[in-house]
């Protein structure tokens, strides 16, 4: 795990940026003077004889080489720093830029451990065939020597859960006692059970996270749209190395949603059966009018994705037709 960074690290790293930017700046700038002076130069003597087309052409070039790297230079330095913070790559629409079986390929290919931060965590049990690809993954996983896994929902009990719900026009609460029953019953059903923790949080969900080993898939939540179809940004922990030597100041932006993360998971309350029993009594496991996410997935209009609800949420409701 990568911890936080180390006071002024941030600023330190800033700084530097700044003395590289300016650096930059005075080459390009001398580079221009230069490359306008041999380009007059060159407008001079090509009215006095002939060998001025070739310092108008070298000018010229200078002059576009210093421009391009005026332009270009600044843009790299900042893809550069990204690089170093940890950003691996940047998407915008979580379920445009991800096959749904990326999730459990995560899952089942860690070698060391796991950690899932969301809302309801739906999609992993939304129809029967995904409960068994997610029970496949963590049975897989867990089948490895010390390696562990952390589920953390948003209390569907809880205001934050209710606010969420009217914001995604969904039945959010629902789907995650759903989900909740669905992970509770793969765990009481694997003999490294202990290994597995589930848990939920009571804070504002801001974002969700898909940690496995070094990668961490962060997903920002917007108040306009459905967690589904959400940006977000690919980070890793791994440690940088430059020249042998590992850098201690890279992956700040990394570090910072890792402590966000270690701070909900801090404040979360374990789930046991008795929790599983409450949520199942909620009102919201018998409202109507408003789509699963499953219904979301397939683009259908909420009146078209509602049926009956079900009694039991010992199931997830399959996908409808």
């Amino acid at each position: 795990m990568t911890g936080a960074p180390r006071a002024g690290t941030q600023f330190d790293a800033l700084l530097r940026r700044q003395q590289a930017d300016r650096l930059n700046g005075v080459v390009v700038v001398i580079a221009l003077a230069f490359g306008v002076g041999v380009l007059l130069l060159g407008t001079l003597v090509k009215a006095l004889g002939d060998f001025g087309g070739a310092f108008v052409a070298v000018g010229s070039g200078v002059v576009a080489a210093a421009s391009y790297e005026a332009v270009t230079g600044r843009r790299d330095e900042r893809w550069r720093q990204a690089d170093r913070d940890g950003v691996v790559n940047i998407f915008k629409n979580r379920s445009i830029d991800f096959e749904a079986s990326d999730w459990n390929k995560s899952i089942s290919g860690a070698r060391r451990s796991v950690c899932v931060l969301g809302v309801a965590n739906h999609g992993f049990v939304r129809t029967a065939t995904a409960t068994e690809e997610t029970t496949a993954a963590i049975t897989r996983l867990m089948s490895r020597k010390d390696t562990n896994m952390t589920v953390l929902w948003l209390n569907p009990e809880s205001a934050e859960a209710r606010q969420r719900e009217k914001q995604e026009g969904r039945a959010t609460r629902r789907d995650t006692t759903y989900s909740i029953k669905a992970f509770w019953d793969i765990r009481e059903a694997l003999a490294e059970r202990d290994r597995l923790h589930l848990l939920v949080y009571t804070t504002t969900p801001t974002i969700g996270v898909n940690w496995s080993d070094d990668e961490l898939i962060i997903t920002h939540y917007l108040e306009v749209q459905p967690n589904l179809r959400s940006p977000g940004l690919v980070l890793t922990t791994a440690r940088r190395r430059v020249r042998g030597t590992v850098d201690q100041d890279a992956r700040a932006l990394t570090a910072l949603y890792v402590e966000n993360y270690n701070e909900i998971r801090a404040k979360a309350t374990e789930i046991d059966a008795a929790t599983i029993t409450t949520f199942e009594a909620g009102a919201w496991m018998t409202e109507t009018g408003l789509p699963s996410e499953a219904g979301l997935r397939a683009g259908v209009k909420p009146a078209e994705s509602d049926p009956a609800p079900r009694v039991s949420a010992s199931e997830p409701p399959e996908p409808s037709t």
